[in-house]
């Protein structure tokens, strides 16, 4: 379970800043962006219409909400990495281990990113399991360009014995045909 996966995420606060327990944010974090938050402050409205069903069903120990400044502030400093790994981690478990695996792959423009002031649009290249529909991992890109390495990058880090694999024309490279033997089984 994702919140069990939560649970090992060390959490970056002070001993004496820890009102609210890091897997309670991020947990809250989910089922809030689940349930269409754009922002903290819908994080924040959703915490407080939704306080007993939190505390009834997933365990939540909260006396009141915080404040969305202070989710926002306990989110910022999660190490995105780590943040990824969870989701990784999580994803895999859900994917069916027999059966058809079709994996698509592909890299996006993160919606309103080309508007920045300064630098280019971000980003962002996925794996997504279509049968399962979930999108199983993804990273950030620093150009179109650097989709091919990402692309190889993970094909080494998937089992892709016995799995369809899609994604665009560019990726149509000599190196993708000489991959290692034996490949890792996990992203």
């Amino acid at each position: 379970m994702l919140i069990d996966i939560f649970k090992k995420i060390p959490d970056h606060r002070d001993r004496e800043a820890r009102q609210y327990q890091l897997w309670e944010v991020l947990s809250l974090y989910v089922f809030a962006i689940l349930a269409n938050a754009k922002t903290y402050e819908d994080i924040g409205r959703f915490a407080r219409e939704n306080l007993d069903v939190l505390k009834e069903h997933f365990g939540f120990k909260w006396k009141r909400v915080p404040h969305y400044t202070q989710i926002r502030r306990i989110l910022i400093g999660v190490k995105n990495d780590l943040l990824e790994s969870a989701f990784r981690e999580h994803s895999h478990m859900l994917i069916p281990k027999d059966g058809f695996v079709h994996l698509c792959f592909d890299g996006k423009t993160l919606r309103g990113s080309d508007r920045k002031i300064k630098g280019p649009a971000d980003q962002l290249f996925s794996a997504f399991e279509a049968m399962s529909e979930l999108v199983i991992a993804h990273m950030p890109l620093v150009d179109k360009a650097s989709e091919i390495p990402a692309l190889q990058e993970f094909l080494q880090k998937l089992n892709v014995r016995e799995v369809v694999v899609t994604a665009d024309a560019l990726h149509c490279q000599k190196k993708l045909l000489t991959l290692p033997k034996k490949p890792e089984l996990s992203l």
